[in-house]
């Protein structure tokens, strides 16, 4: 839980990312190394439901990694809020000069 809480909370810090994924990781190798080592003495359908959920926990967090490295940088970001800027304000000039 505290590694979850702690990828949530490393907004756009590159390095404390990286480590809280790292532990993440970790986890997630240790909890499957369990599991599959449970799941070899055990074949009940609770031991099969925990391996599914635990495998939809890593599909996921793999892809709460991806949407986190696949955001819009903050320049580009900025480029697009002054181009938009400078496009309304070009329109409303061009606009008032026709009408007066």
């Amino acid at each position: 839980m505290d590694a979850r809480l702690e990828l949530n909370n490393v907004g756009v810090d590159a390095s404390r990312f990286n480590e809280a994924v790292n532990r993440s990781k970790r986890l997630q190798q240790e909890l499957w190394v369990d599991a599959a080592a449970v799941a070899q003495n055990d074949r009940t359908a609770i031991t099969a439901v925990y391996v599914n959920s635990l495998n939809e926990t890593i599909d996921l967090h793999e892809k709460r990694v991806a949407a986190f490295e696949n955001r819009v940088p903050q320049p580009v970001w900025l480029l697009i809020i002054s181009v938009s800027l400078i496009a309304v304000f070009t329109r409303g000039s061009t606009l008032t000069a026709r009408f007066c």
